[in-house]
């Protein structure tokens, strides 16, 4: 039998993009089912763990060899980080390249700014910001590169249906190896946001290289739902194509107005030569639930007479029954009315605080992090003199803890303590005179810190005051007139800032008062006739933007239509699900994990809950075991699912109620003929056995975080030998930026270090990632440890990497880059890589030093310009410290042609090496 196929190391083409989002209006050219053969061998694929602890699988779909190396580069890739793509939960399609509009940013423009369909979008290509560097962003004719240069020219061409505000019709990017792409210059390249003439995404049409081979990408659109997917791609007479179902799983989401539901799910691959079929790649799901998502069940490669491989079966983890179990902790005894719950030491575990009544003495149970939920270790913070119901529990630093806030009564003072993780520290802020009762809060220019705002009554002015972390800023902001006691605070156009609502009373129009980071820009929105006495608030359908629930009917018992008006991003649309008929004495909250709000009622006469969940479109209720109330929601257990817990009333002792949910599936194990992989997650944020130390030794504006994410724990790999072969994996000191000036805001940077220990040899691996911008994310040191070996347990080898950056559009080809300056454009290279070994018994290995140079190459017109070449590359050997051996290369290029349509760079013309002995 004949496969095409290539290595599993192959890396992929430097420009590719997760297809995760594909649509399709039916069933789409299915093969006709035949008989299977299966033959020896197993269908290729390679796991691995990434450095932010998620599981991934990467399967290559094979292809026939095209001409001079033009052939696409296709995979299907798993990431148990992922969200519901073309092939399900996790998965996404690795095909070609696109360039998307993304939105201004305050580190690269000085701008926070979200994806408005409008002259204010920003592009990027496979996820690169485009930093224009010739013209007008967005006009034609206009020039750019990535903000990491990756030495391509991108050229923005025409004006989408003739008229500049649409977008570019096309872009033409020119890449340093001497390709040229077409992105978006065909109707099926260029997709339009639904229900708009607006071009949302351009994808690759063609790839053509000097010796004038072309591959060419086409697609399917779905209009009505937003979505389009990859149909098939062909090259030198040879040709992939993409066979899809209509998915049992549609998602809808809105961006900007425009609806984003895709249709499709990927069910074979089939290779060609010509017209006839020579190799095909089949999908299978798991039918039994979609309630998360599709789950792919296997993968397998077969070739034009079905004669398979042995495929790729996935097993998945349970979700879990529909039930609570209940436990009972100790926390304080002041009970629900005198409780606040809420993350007082940043771990991600809700923690509970009460008010003693003695001066200035709280008592406040952290969750424990070592003890099985609900185990709590509580202690005395001195905070506020006054009550529970006197303070506002906030975060007002934007370190991630839960503070609290009092109003004093005098003259605008408010007494604030700020958490420490193990107390308060408490100064005298000034804000607005309204008190906590006619206080609103949130993030209103979305630097992480809560802010306050207070109504004055006259013509919808209300008195912000924004936090500086240690007092606050007051002015006024013009929002609507509804006061303190008609207003709903959210963010409900998903750019990180929150917002406000008013209603008018008068036929669902609602007065929403979008935040700019400086003030509000307000108009009237169609959402449900209940106003804000009626209203519930969440993510109903996990798009990012806050949705409201009204309910209209009479509390009672069974189910009731309720009114849910989902947020577009410039609007509402609102359409009737059934859930509980409590009303708004229910609760809400994402009660399975699926990041969707659902909504709860206990029932008292049948000592259960009626759990209602969304599927995005509507609610799934069900009654579930448990018993307990919803005095004190909140996650106690860092699980990312919320809990409920209720007083008993007697010394402190809380009853909790958890779901017995778990977070949604993840693969657990993937199955290759005898070659078995065992999947072993632990959360963050969850107690026992523990996989992430937070570091707390971050400044504002950077936040130290610890999350309920799901991490890789542990791998098993069967030897052959019947056993295994594990691997632990340990991650710390994740960090985020904080948007809170001009340069910053760069979001989250990642793990500080990570480390895996195989235990078969005794081998630890440790890794080291910068986190400080342009160097996010590359690794600055490694270490190998082998148990036994070298005195202490020492490693054995030390690898140091020093990075620079250039701006490759600086006044010169070695000009640095700035901390906190926006809008560069950047080179970042490993200067100086440094390696030192030791035997086992410790004995110094010879020491090896790269050095790396990056001084600029020649234009045809003499000037020097930094184009991303090696111009001197120096290995050293050292023994003791002393030099023994160098050698040196010397890169000479042709003068590179960077004008016009002309972009020949890189081109070698001479390498001169020279070897030393010393």
């Amino acid at each position: 039998m004949e496969w095409f196929g290539v290595p599993r190391s192959r890396r992929l083409v430097e420009l590719c993009v997760r297809f995760s989002l594909v649509g399709a209006s039916a069933v789409l050219g299915i093969a006709q089912a035949q008989t299977q053969t299966l033959v020896p061998g197993h269908t290729p694929g390679e796991f691995s763990v990434s450095p932010s602890g998620a599981a991934t699988y990467s399967i290559p779909i094979q292809v026939p060899p095209g001409v001079a190396g033009l052939v696409p580069s296709l995979s299907l890739n798993y990431s148990s980080q992922g969200g519901n793509g073309i092939a399900g939960l996790g998965w996404s399609l690795d095909a070609e390249s696109s360039i998307t509009r993304c939105p201004r940013t305050l580190a690269t423009d000085g701008v926070q700014g979200r994806v408005n369909h409008d002259g204010n979008d920003r592009f990027c290509l496979d996820g690169q910001r485009l930093m224009v560097v010739s013209g007008g962003y967005g006009a034609a004719g206009s020039e750019y590169r990535t903000e990491f240069d990756q030495f391509s020219k991108v050229v923005a061409n025409g004006a989408a249906a003739g008229n500049a505000a649409n977008g570019p019709e096309s872009f033409t990017v020119y890449t340093k190896d001497g390709r040229t792409l077409q992105y978006g210059n065909t109707e099926d390249s260029r997709i339009e946001a639904q229900g708009k003439v607006v071009v949302a995404t351009w994808a690759v049409h063609s790839i053509s290289d000097v010796k004038g081979n072309t591959m060419v990408f086409n697609y399917g659109e779905d209009t009505a739902g937003g979505d389009w997917r990859l149909q098939s791609v062909g090259y030198a007479g040879r040709s992939v194509h993409f066979i899809y179902e209509v998915r049992p799983d549609i998602y809808r989401g809105y961006q900007v107005g425009s609806l984003i539901a895709p249709y499709a799910r990927l069910t074979q691959v089939e290779t060609r030569i010509g017209t006839a079929v020579v190799q095909r790649t089949n999908l299978t799901y798991d039918a039994s639930s979609n309630l998360y998502g599709s789950r792919l069940a296997s993968v397998q490669l077969c070739d034009k007479d079905n004669r398979c491989l042995a495929p790729a079966t996935f097993g998945w983890s349970s979700v879990g029954p529909d039930a609570y179990t209940s436990a009972f902790g100790f926390s304080h005894g002041g009970g629900k009315d005198n409780n606040i719950t809420a993350d007082f030491n940043g771990d991600g575990r809700s923690d509970m605080m009460g008010f003693t009544g003695s001066g200035t003495n709280w008592h406040v149970c952290l969750a424990s992090a070592t003890v099985a939920a609900p185990a709590f270790d509580c202690a005395l913070w001195q905070g506020s003199a006054l009550g529970v119901k006197s303070v506002v529990a906030k975060d007002f630093n934007g370190d991630g803890r839960t503070d609290m806030a009092a109003y004093t009564g005098t003259a605008n003072k408010w007494h604030v303590c700020l958490s420490t993780g193990s107390g308060f520290q408490c100064a005298y802020w000034y804000s607005h005179s309204g008190g906590v009762t006619k206080n609103v809060s949130g993030d209103f220019n979305g630097d992480g810190r809560t802010d306050m705002a207070y109504y004055t009554g006259a013509n919808g002015i209300w008195s912000m005051c924004l936090s500086t972390g240690s007092g606050f800023s007051c002015s006024n902001w013009a929002s609507h007139g509804g006061g303190y006691a008609n207003n709903l605070t959210a963010d409900f156009n998903g750019d990180g800032l929150d917002d406000m609502a008013g209603y008018t009373g008068a036929n669902g129009n609602w007065h929403v008062c979008l935040s700019n980071g400086a003030g509000f820009n307000c108009s009237y929105m169609t959402s449900h006739t209940g106003g804000v006495s009626k209203t519930k608030l969440g993510d109903f359908n996990g798009d990012g933007l806050t949705d409201m629930a009204g309910f209209l009917g009479t509390p009672g018992s069974g189910v009731a239509p309720w009114k849910i008006c989902l947020s577009t991003g410039t609007n509402f649309t609102c359409s009737d699900w059934t859930a509980h008929n409590a009303g708004l004495l229910g609760a809400v909250g994402d009660y399975n994990g699926d990041g969707r709000t659902d909504l709860a009622a206990y029932n008292f006469s049948l000592a259960q809950w009626r759990m209602c969940l969304s599927t995005g479109t509507n609610f799934t209720c069900s009654m579930w075991s448990g018993s307990g109330h919803d005095e004190a929601q909140g996650d106690y257990n860092g699980d990312g699912i919320d809990d409920f817990a209720a007083y008993t009333g007697s010394s402190g002792k809380w009853r909790f109620s958890f779901s017995l949910k778990k977070e949604r599936p993840l693969i657990q194990s993937i199955t290759r003929g005898t070659v078995a992989t065992g999947i072993e997650y632990h959360g963050m944020s969850a107690p026992g056995q523990l996989v992430y130390t937070k570091e707390n030794s971050s400044v504002y504006p950077y936040r130290d975080i610890q999350s309920p994410m799901w991490l890789v724990r542990r791998t098993t790999v069967s030897n052959g030998v019947g056993s295994v072969n594990a691997t632990r994996y340990h991650y710390g000191g994740m960090r985020a930026e904080l948007a809170s000036a001009a340069g910053r805001g760069r979001g989250n940077q990642g793990f500080r270090w990570y480390r895996l220990f195989e235990e078969p040899t005794q081998t630890e691996l440790h890794f080291w990632h910068a986190q400080d911008w342009p160097y996010t994310g590359q690794t600055i040191q490694s270490r190998v440890r082998v148990v036994g070996a070298r005195a202490a347990d020492e490693a054995i080898k030390l690898t140091d990497t020093q990075y620079t950056c250039y701006q490759t559009m600086g006044a010169s080809p070695t000009t640095g880059c700035p901390a906190g300056v926006p809008g560069l454009i950047y080179l970042v290279w490993p200067h100086v890589a440094t390696v030192k070994s030791w035997d086992y018994n410790g004995v110094a290995l010879p020491e090896v030093q790269t050095w790396r140079a990056y001084n600029g190459t020649n234009l045809t017109d003499g000037s020097l310009k930094q184009l991303g070449d090696v111009t001197v590359l120096r290995v050293d050997v050292l023994q003791a410290g002393v030099l023994k051996h160098r050698k040196r290369t010397v890169n000479e290029y042709h003068p590179a042609k960077t004008t016009g349509t002309d972009w020949q760079i890189g081109r070698l013309k001479k390498a001169t090496a020279t070897s030393t002995q010393y």
